[in-house]
C-alpha cells in the first residue's frame, strides 16, 4: 500500500509530519509513504527522525499553496503544488491515499478538479465525529464542505454516511437523522421539510427522521443530517466541549489528534482533510485513517451502493 503525504501541508511541518511518518512506521509495517514536498530539505531529516529510507520515496516539489493563497487561483498559479500532486498520484492509481494538513479549501477544490465524483454522488461531503453521553459517537455531515444545499444533496449526504458508517464502523443499518427544529414532518424550513420528504421514501437507508439540537448527543442516531454551515458551527462547538467528555471510554476520537482528518466522500479515491494545527499524533492517526479506509474499501462500498442499494427506481 502507497499513502502520499503533503510533508510540508500544515502549521507544525515538515516537523509535525515526519514525526507522525516515523511513529506509523513502527506499527504499519506494510505501507510506504510517498513524501510531497521539497527533498533537500526532507533527505536530511529523515535519518533525525528515524525514518528508514526503504519505507518511504520523495516527490520532489517546491510549490506549496498557503492558508492565505485564494485556492483557485493558487491552482492556476502554482500547478505542481504539492496539494495537486498528491491528488494526482491517486487518480493516477500511483498511491491508495493522499493527506494533507494544508490549506483546507484548496484542498476541496483540488478533489473536485483532479478526482472524479462517484458515479450517483451529486456533492462530495465532509463529515466529523459527533460525541455521545454514553462514549460512542455518530457521524456528522456535512461539516463546512457545502454552505447552501438543495434536499437532494442532504439525501446524498445520508447516503454516504451510511456506507461510511457501515464500511469503517461496521454499523449493518446505521440510523439516519435528519437536524431540524421538531420532530414533527412538517417541522422546519422549505429544504428541511423537503429531505424529510425525500428520506422517508428512500428504501436504501434506514432513516429514523427529524432530530432536534437535544438529541445530538442521546445516541439517537448513528448519522446526523444537514447542511454544511450549521454542520460547521456544530463541529467547532463539539471541539470545545471535548473536555466535558474527556473521562468517557475512546474519548480521544473526539479530539482531531484522535481522528486525525477527516475523509472527502463522494469521490473516486481517498484523501483526508487533517486539521490546520496537526502535530505528530494527528499526522500518525490520518496515516492509520488511510490505511484503515483503502484496506476496508470504503471507495468501491460507495461506488456499489450508489450503483445498487441508492440507485434510482
Amino acid at each position: 500500500m502507497r499513502i502520499a503525504l503533503d510533508v510540508f501541508g500544515g502549521d507544525f511541518t515538515p516537523q509535525a509530519s515526519l514525526e507522525g511518518v516515523s511513529s506509523f512506521i513502527q506499527i504499519s509495517k506494510h505501507a510506504n509513504i510517498l513524501l510531497i514536498g521539497d527533498e533537500t530539505t526532507i533527505i536530511p531529516l529523515l535519518s533525525h527522525y528515524n525514518i528508514p529510507e526503504n519505507r518511504v520515496s520523495i516527490v520532489h516539489t517546491s510549490e506549496y499553496i498557503d492558508m492565505s493563497d485564494h485556492p483557485v487561483q493558487a491552482f492556476q498559479k502554482k500547478p505542481n503544488n504539492s496539494i495537486a500532486l498528491g491528488l494526482s498520484l491517486v487518480k493516477q492509481k500511483k498511491a491508495d491515499a493522499f493527506i494533507s494538513a494544508g490549506n483546507t479549501g484548496a484542498m476541496l477544490v483540488g478533489t473536485s478538479f483532479i478526482l472524479p465524483l462517484i458515479r450517483g454522488v451529486q456533492r462530495p461531503t465532509i463529515g466529523s465525529y459527533y460525541p455521545q453521553n454514553d462514549g460512542s459517537f455518530a457521524y456528522l455531515l456535512d461539516v463546512g464542505l457545502n454552505m447552501d444545499c438543495k434536499p437532494e444533496y442532504l439525501v446524498g449526504f445520508a447516503q454516504l454516511g451510511s456506507t461510511y458508517m457501515r464500511t469503517i464502523h461496521q454499523i449493518p443499518h446505521p440510523r439516519v437523522g435528519l437536524l431540524n427544529v421538531g420532530e414533527e414532518k412538517n417541522k422546519g424550513n422549505q429544504i428541511t421539510k423537503k429531505v424529510h420528504e425525500l428520506l422517508s421514501q428512500e428504501q436504501g437507508i434506514n432513516f429514523i427522521g427529524n432530530i432536534e439540537g437535544r438529541d445530538l448527543h442521546n445516541k439517537s442516531a448513528d448519522v446526523i443530517v444537514c447542511d454544511g454551515f450549521i454542520g460547521n458551527v456544530l463541529l467547532k462547538h463539539a471541539e470545545s466541549i471535548y473536555h466535558l467528555f474527556k473521562d468517557k471510554t475512546d474519548v480521544r476520537i473526539f479530539n482531531y489528534e484522535g481522528y486525525g482528518g477527516t475523509p472527502v466522500l463522494g469521490i473516486e479515491g481517498i484523501a483526508i482533510v487533517g486539521h490546520g494545527i496537526s502535530n505528530a499524533e494527528a499526522f500518525k492517526n490520518m496515516l492509520l485513517k488511510a490505511v484503515e479506509m483503502a484496506e476496508k474499501k470504503l471507495v468501491e462500498n460507495i461506488q456499489f451502493d450508489f450503483e445498487n442499494q441508492y440507485a434510482p427506481n
